[in-house]
């Protein structure tokens, strides 16, 4: 079993390799490279499957070769042994049977997962509707961090958030979100309070954001 899952990952690295990104996706290079590793596997468990088949009359071959004075014994009890072996080598390609079924199946899953995150990716709603949570709590520190003196967030829905009023891409290629909100004030140097517009620019790939604010409403 070692063996191939050794092959496994062996051949999705070579395929992970040699799908060059220039001419394909990360996403579909991934799933490219898992597929691979699920059929080279599937592959090596054949052949051990073979290798059994083929192990068990040698078995019952070595079972009955012995001393001349213990070869009626050693037949009969190469007889009464046949059908165990049989059972077990049949119980161990089930097993393997199943094992790669499952391996085949999870390999479909990931690519099915990958497939669906790549559709959102391209509508900016679904994108940025899947990142909102991260991005309020990575964003509020940046945001926060703009004021000179002190600052207050205004009608939050989500106390201890910021709230996005309006989202846009910064980088699609990359999935990089700029959510925009106006339910904050920075006290300037007067003491007085002023209503700000900020920027905040996330990003999925590595949970980071950066802000900006100027004063003034949303438009």
């Amino acid at each position: 079993m070692q063996i191939q899952w050794l092959v496994f990952v062996i051949a999705a690295s070579l395929g992970y390799i040699f799908l060059r990104p220039r001419y394909v996706r990360e996403p579909f290079r991934v799933a490219g490279a898992l597929l691979i590793g699920v059929v080279a596997w599937g592959g090596a468990m054949g052949l051990g499957q073979r290798m059994d088949s083929q192990d068990g009359p040698r078995q019952a071959k070595a079972g009955q070769k012995g001393d001349e004075g213990g070869r009626l014994n050693t037949s009969k009890e190469s007889t009464d042994l046949a059908p165990d072996q049989k059972s077990r080598a049949a119980r161990t390609r089930e097993t393997r049977t199943a094992n790669q079924d499952d391996a085949i199946e999870q390999a479909w899953r990931e690519a099915e997962r990958i497939r669906e995150e790549e559709r959102c990716r391209q509508d900016l709603r679904c994108w940025a509707k899947k990142h909102k949570l991260d991005a309020q709590a990575a964003c509020m520190r940046p945001i926060e961090s703009l004021a000179k003196y002190d600052y207050k967030w205004i009608d939050t829905w989500d106390i201890g958030n910021p709230n996005f009023s309006r989202v846009r891409w910064r980088n699609q290629e990359t999935g990089v979100i700029t959510y925009l909100g106006d339910d904050i004030k920075f006290q300037n140097g007067f003491g007085a309070w002023i209503r700000h517009t900020f920027a905040c620019t996330y990003r999925p790939a590595t949970g980071k954001a950066s802000a900006e604010a100027y004063p003034g409403r949303l438009d």
